[in-house]
């Protein structure tokens, strides 16, 4: 009999799982930018009007309404190796426009005080660890485009590459059947030993659902197992539920591809070591079409049910984030008279997911 495993631990279990009505209106009372009628359990959204103002949402099941409120101001946390003209750096000092941490040798109580290549081993800011070095106890004592293959009981492992250990090759962790290293980025146990395992895409797409058993995946051929995604709420008109995706699915692969780009790149090494996925450093480094892609590609994964059958008002209240990724992909992407953004938008049926 076919095995199957839950791939994606459940992010709410316990906290319930009821789902919303999400409509789009033009008669909320002004300043009210979602209005929640707790009889029809749904919440009427209108985007706030004004640039300065932005919808601070209440919490979803709560008897309260959301209300444009003044935006606040921005304060970013700065690293070395950040840019830091227009702000303050929060670790280091801002020298010719870069934030700048410790030197090689420097005493340090944090990783977060050394400069960029270093990270606070022993108490001393000492250079990232090279590939196949047998040092580390996590990614961030290697190379930004390196990870920690290590044994959860052990005391180091060794860095290599993120995405170079090719399916069915013995791997040192699995954590919830996902390993960043693990070319399928699928893994699971045999024998008593870790593996990494096929890849594996979803049976269908988009794929509606009312429990977990609804997203399996297609067959791990190493394991002899299909895996289970998480069945999440969507923010559409009829409170439907979709599953996420698997390491397989077209967008999916999108994301991982630019991920790819960016570990290989030579900008990658410009950021802090505990900065190597952050959308400060690629935005003050690398290439702005790749870096507003992989950003893009990586907010559709991480809010992918949803996206399903969601109205443009209702996203720009509860998916900014997104927005904001949508926006900047459509502005740096090198075509911009291509207006493809129809393709990308909510009423799509697009594949995506995270897996990290």
């Amino acid at each position: 009999m076919k095995q199957r495993l839950l791939l994606l631990v459940l992010a709410h279990l316990g906290l319930g799982n009821e789902c919303y009505n999400f409509n789009c209106t033009s008669t909320n009372p002004d300043s009210i930018c979602s209005l929640f009628s707790p009889n029809e359990k749904t919440y009427f959204t209108s985007p706030c009007q004004s640039n300065t103002t932005e919808c601070k949402v209440a919490p979803l099941g709560k008897v309260a309404n959301s209300t444009c409120e003044d935006a606040p101001a921005e304060t970013p946390v700065l690293y070395p190796g950040d840019k830091c003209e227009n702000y303050n750096c929060t670790y280091g000092t801002c020298q010719k426009g870069v934030c700048v941490g410790k030197d090689k040798g420097e005493t340090c109580s944090q990783t977060e005080q050394c400069g960029v290549g270093l990270y606070c081993s022993q108490k001393v800011c000492t250079p990232l660890l090279k590939e196949g070095d047998k040092r580390c106890t996590s990614d961030y004592d290697c190379l930004n485009n390196l990870g920690c293959d290590k044994l959860p009981t052990a005391t180091s492992g060794t860095c290599k590459r993120y995405f170079s250990i090719k399916d069915h090759a013995e791997v040192q962790n699995c954590n919830q059947f996902k390993n960043s290293l693990c070319q399928s980025q699928v893994c699971n146990s045999k024998n008593n030993k870790y593996y990494c395992g096929s890849l594996v895409s979803s049976n269908s797409v988009p794929a509606q659902c009312e429990k977990v058993s609804d997203c399996l995946s297609t067959t791990d051929e190493f394991f002899g197992v299909g895996y289970y995604s998480e069945c999440k709420c969507g923010y559409n008109a009829n409170a439907t539920k979709y599953c996420d995706l698997f390491p397989g699915d077209e967008d999916y692969k999108e994301w991982t591809d630019t991920l790819k780009l960016w570990y290989n790149s030579s900008e990658i090494s410009k950021c802090h070591t505990l900065r190597r996925l952050s959308s400060n450093c690629m935005y003050d480094w690398w290439n702005l079409t790749d870096a507003s892609g992989l950003l893009y590609y990586q907010s559709r994964v991480n809010y992918w049910p949803k996206l399903q059958n969601t109205e443009d008002c209702v996203g720009k209240v509860y998916l900014k984030d997104y927005y904001q990724a949508l926006a900047d992909y459509n502005k740096y992407r090198p075509d911009p008279d291509d207006d493809e953004s129809s393709t990308y938008l909510l009423l799509a049926p697009i594949f995506c997911l995270t897996f990290f």
